[in-house]
């Protein structure tokens, strides 16, 4: 237990308090600032690493990293991987967005009001527990889920899930 003097005046007594107050500050700050959380960087290959990506017709292709113009713009746009098999992967989630992006655009989805709370908007899901692919109408109105494509009726969503069910499985069931 720390010993303290009992202050001669206010001015001793505010002087002491002030430089308390410093002193919890500055351990709340040290003890807490060095809680801060750390993040990864996403990968990025090494000067003469293999990595892969997908060429403009859709296909993997792969080269070795030697810093180029074209290789940073790849790397900029996310379209650099370090295996195959993520690269294919990541190859079938962009033809099956742009797939129902593009099918719901042209029946009607360009239509979708998002602050309007009378208008329904629809969604596919897959059931883990069904193994069915299923539509849902957006319950929240005034928020939209970041990389997800909506349909302005139930009935698009339902034929996007017929036409597409094979790329849908292959993303979802594999």
């Amino acid at each position: 237990m720390c010993m303290i003097e009992e202050p001669t005046d206010l001015r001793e007594l505010k002087r002491r308090l002030d430089k308390f107050k410093e002193e919890v500050l500055k351990e709340f700050e040290d003890k807490f600032s060095k809680e801060k959380p750390k993040f990864n960087e996403p990968w990025k290959p090494k000067l003469n690493e293999e990595y892969f990506f997908i060429n403009s017709s859709g296909e993997i292709d792969h080269s070795e990293w030697e810093n180029w113009t074209c290789e940073i713009d790849r790397l900029t746009f996310g379209n650099m991987f370090s295996t195959e098999e993520e690269a294919e992967k990541r190859a079938k989630e962009i033809k099956l967005y742009n797939l129902l992006k593009n099918f719901s655009d042209a029946n009607g989805g360009g239509e979708i009001e998002w602050l309007n709370l009378d208008q329904d908007k629809f969604f596919i899901y897959y059931g883990y527990m069904s193994n069915t692919f299923k539509v849902h109408r957006k319950d929240i109105m005034l928020c939209q889920d970041i990389g997800t494509v909506y349909f302005i009726s139930e009935k698009v969503a339902a034929e996007a899930i017929r036409r597409y069910e094979k790329e849908l499985s292959e993303v979802y069931c594999e």
